[in-house]
């Protein structure tokens, strides 16, 4: 394990890279109740390489971004940015199982009119457990930087 560890730096992988290929190796032998007892050090295998460059956008840049797109994405990523929603909360990579209408607790929609708007703002936004792999709803705000209401 260690000339792989050697060779794997020698290639210039991260330690959290290292740290994860040696892993299994440990587990499988502990499994078979052999024990490493030589402790293994691998610098920095705690440190994060892929976001370690990642940044929030500056308000300039988060507006040519909002800007760009039709009103779906403008929507999906004012609720990103403005409310702290992860991605996987608006759905799947098929645009699935997401939040829903329902999880808007102010809005109003009128068929009849064909409008919809909010009845308060900033309006409430519950987010189901099966959504945040948690056990409780979450609820968050929606403020008043959304796009405005949709006429159908």
């Amino acid at each position: 394990m260690l000339e792989q560890t050697e060779a794997l730096e020698a290639e210039g992988k991260s330690g959290s890279y290292v740290s994860n290929c040696i892993k299994p190796v440990k587990n499988w032998l502990s499994f078979n109740d052999i024990y490493v007892q030589k402790k293994i050090k691998i610098p920095n295998r705690h440190k994060l390489t892929k976001v370690d460059k990642e940044r929030v956008p500056t308000p300039e840049e988060l507006r040519k971004i909002i800007g760009a797109g039709d009103f779906r994405s403008k929507t999906m990523c004012g609720l990103m940015a403005f409310c702290g929603l992860r991605p996987e909360t608006l759905g799947d990579y098929t645009g699935r199982d997401g939040l829903t209408i329902a999880d808007f607790a102010e809005l109003s929609v009128d068929n009849k009119r064909q409008h919809v708007e909010f009845k308060k703002i900033p309006a409430k936004l519950f987010i189901r457990p099966s959504l945040i792999h948690m056990r409780s709803v979450r609820v968050t705000r929606l403020p008043s930087l959304l796009p405005p209401p949709v006429k159908l």
